[in-house]
């Protein structure tokens, strides 16, 4: 956080809607908390899904090349 200058109050802005809220704050409301959360958790879990595709097809892969040179 900036140092406050002049005559601005110290404070944060919501993540989600970005409306001011008071410094010791994360959010403005508990559904807007709710609503952080369940995105980074959709987050998380395309994170995980993307990997375990990724490796999936590696093994495939490396399993089909080990076929063929037989």
């Amino acid at each position: 956080m900036s140092k406050p200058s002049g005559n601005v109050t110290p404070h944060k802005h919501c993540p989600v809607c970005g409306i001011s809220i008071s410094a010791s704050k994360d959010y403005c409301s508990p559904e807007h908390e709710q609503m952080d959360e369940n995105a980074q958790k959709r987050m998380r879990n395309f994170r995980n899904l993307t990997l375990l595709l990724l490796v999936v097809t590696m093994v495939v892969l490396v399993g089909i090349s080990l076929l063929l040179r037989h």
